[in-house]
């Protein structure tokens, strides 16, 4: 039987600001809830909970309630995210001020253009290989190729943008909340 919420009242039981909050399930996929504080253009906004958007599908095995997490590949719910890439959660909500631990397959050909997070970005390369490089701009020529096995920090504030010239898969541990801040406020 489902089990009717009244999102209002979810609503006004949020009381911090940006920190968004789980309102309920459907079909295995978690509701979310954000207060802000002021007012942003719908574009701005949109880019901002991005992420979220990403990771609404947690699922109920991936939520810390002191049991041990097991997942197997078949386990795995797996989300569109940008620009084609899939995304899935395996620990954690990446929206919370806690840790998290969410894979990425990326294909062929992929750019993530200039941004950079609030904490570190701990990446390990699964599958396929992943450049990275630092600044502004996309510089293909000043990039670091990361094979299967390697892995690399990117800590807080740090200017970079990834890119792929192979179908590729990535798992980032961190601590939340994930933002992805586009250097170029217009992407």
């Amino acid at each position: 039987m489902i089990e009717k919420k009244n999102l209002e009242d979810k609503f006004e039981q949020i009381n911090d600001y940006w920190r968004p909050k789980i309102a309920g399930e459907i079909n295995d996929s978690f509701v979310k809830l954000v207060k802000i504080k002021r007012e942003f253009d719908v574009k701005k906004i949109f880019l901002l909970l991005l992420p979220a958007l990403f990771v609404m599908n947690i699922s109920a095995q991936t939520i810390l309630d002191n049991k041990s997490i097991q997942l197997n590949e078949k386990d795995l719910k797996w989300m569109s995210g940008m620009q084609g890439a899939l995304i899935t959660v395996l620990e954690g909500d990446p929206n919370s001020d806690s840790l998290y631990t969410i894979r990425l397959k990326i294909p062929a050909n992929y750019i993530v253009k200039p941004h950079w997070h609030t904490s570190n970005e701990r990446v390990t390369i699964l599958s396929g290989s992943v450049y990275v490089g630092f600044g502004n701009r996309v510089d293909k020529n000043n990039s670091v190729k990361f094979t299967v096995g390697g892995y690399y920090v990117n800590h807080p504030d740090l200017h970079h943008f990834v890119w792929t010239d192979e179908a590729s898969e990535i798992q980032i541990t961190g601590i939340g909340p994930w933002v992805v801040n586009y250097a170029d406020e217009k992407e």
